[in-house]
């Protein structure tokens, strides 16, 4: 919904997308690296030109480094959350240098507490008290770096939309470069390129 939503009420960044959504997570909630890996080669099989991962752990996987290797090469843009554990560190697959990862701002602007910070870090979007399309016409708002992801990843659909034939990597290039600086001048650990 985030990304692509077509509601009246809750439009997605980029609501002229097609979705293709792929479940990697168990009843719980609980994923795993085999999994998520099969999914993003499944998203890049069926034609995805960005992938969108809203969840992470802190360790990665041969698996999961070489479903990212086959996502570089066929151009497919890896959108990742960077965490919610206030950790310095970023979590995989956001870790990944090859991912665009992202952090969570508030209405205000600043880093929300909860969101993970590293030199890694690409870019922030809203991720605190977000509004969002739920199941059966509901609304529901919620907060999290898994919410800022999805923003990222429409506003690379949405570029590519207005230019059609302009490939994912270059879209994301660009979301990066017409971000708003934040924090320290220039790209840092907090904000990435900016929000």
């Amino acid at each position: 919904a985030l990304a692509a939503g077509a509601a009246p009420d809750a439009t997605g960044v980029a609501p002229s997308a097609s979705l293709l959504s792929i479940r990697v997570t168990d009843d719980s909630g609980v994923s795993d690296s085999f999994t998520l890996a099969r999914a993003i080669v499944a998203a890049i099989d069926n034609g995805a030109h960005v992938i969108n991962i809203s969840l992470g752990a802190y360790s990665s996987s041969a698996v999961l480094t070489n479903a990212l290797n086959q996502a570089e090469a066929a151009g497919v843009v890896v959108v990742a959350s960077a965490g919610n554990d206030q950790a310095a560190q970023l979590t995989w697959p956001a870790a990944d240098p090859r991912v665009v990862s992202v952090g969570a701002i508030d209405a205000l602007e600043q880093q929300v507490v909860f969101s993970n910070s590293g030199e890694n870090l690409d870019i922030s979007a809203p991720g605190y008290g977000v509004q969002t399309a739920w199941v059966n016409g509901q609304r529901v708002t919620f907060s999290g770096t898994s919410a800022s992801s999805p923003i990222v990843a429409g506003a690379i659909a949405a570029v590519m939309s207005q230019s059609p034939g302009l490939t994912a990597t270059d879209a994301a290039e660009i979301v990066r470069q017409h971000s708003n600086d934040a924090g320290a001048a220039g790209a840092d650990a907090d904000f990435g390129q900016g929000i």
